[in-house]
């Protein structure tokens, strides 16, 4: 998934990340928590 389609969707869940990508939950956490460590991406709630 590209950084524009992230844009084009705005502020998702990580469940609807996972939707998107048609992948478990589990996964995407995974690769958020390192893009978050990363800087790459910013959590909020």
């Amino acid at each position: 998934m590209s950084r524009a389609t992230l844009a084009r969707h705005g502020r998702i869940t990580q469940t609807q990340l996972a939707a998107l990508l048609a992948i478990e939950p589990p996964t995407p956490k995974r690769q958020v928590d390192a893009l978050v460590a990363g800087g790459f991406l910013e959590r909020r709630s």
